[in-house]
């Protein structure tokens, strides 16, 4: 188990690599400017996966603090391309509404429920939900405009990749430590869906970057 974690584990990090590189050297021919996030999320992601593991193996430390702030942070880039690319108005409104009184709830959850110290679930499945309904939402926009190239679009690839992952993971790390008090050995199985809708997910991002089009977008929506 502990090899197969390892092979899967880097398995994931080179594809988040892969998918850098590949969101690098397409950075100023991305179909739209919010979509350059993504790869700038990629450059975190993959700073905080390398710093986790150094605590771990290094350090012998506690890295919970890192992703906690790592949440915070990927919710916010995720919510803004959201917000970007959402046509509608009430839509945008609604977005920014629950961005604001999620983060002010993951805020407080780090001072006075969950703590900074120790990974903060209750701050990921509410963060994990919303994306979920951001995702929904941007496809029901795309899909009603009738006018949007899927295979072209960084966005879309984008969007199943995290509606498979978020969905998934809701389950699987936002009740770890409900798994954990019940068997640490069936807590380290689920986590090694986690690892699998991770390598997914970034896989689905790399194919987004590297196909995404401004002018197939322009003549498609012509």
């Amino acid at each position: 188990m502990v090899i197969l974690d390892i092979v899967i584990f880097y398995t994931y990090l080179g594809i988040v690599a892969a998918s850098l590189i590949i969101g690098c050297v397409r950075y100023k021919n991305l179909s739209e400017n919010h979509y350059k996030n993504i790869v700038w999320l990629l450059l975190i992601i993959l700073m905080i996966e390398i710093y986790s593991r150094y605590c771990i193996i290094i350090q012998k430390s506690n890295n919970a603090w890192s992703i906690n702030i790592y949440l915070l942070i990927e919710f916010t880039i995720i919510s803004f391309i959201y917000y970007r690319s959402f046509q509608i108005k009430t839509a945008q409104r609604l977005l920014a509404g629950s961005y604001l009184l999620s983060i002010a709830f993951g805020i407080c959850n780090f001072f006075l429920v969950q703590k900074i110290s120790e990974f903060n679930s209750y701050n990921f499945i509410l963060f994990s939900l919303l994306i979920v309904f951001y995702i929904l939402e941007f496809i029901r926009q795309s899909l009603i405009a009738d006018k949007f190239s899927f295979k072209h679009d960084a966005l879309f690839w984008f969007s199943i990749g995290g509606l498979l992952f978020f969905t998934g993971n809701i389950i699987v790390i936002g009740f770890i430590s409900e798994w954990i008090k019940i068997s640490m050995k069936l807590a380290s199985d689920l986590y090694l869906i986690n690892r699998f809708l991770n390598i997914i997910y970034y896989f689905l991002v790399g194919i987004g970057l590297f196909l995404d089009n401004k002018s197939s977008k322009l003549s498609y929506e012509q």
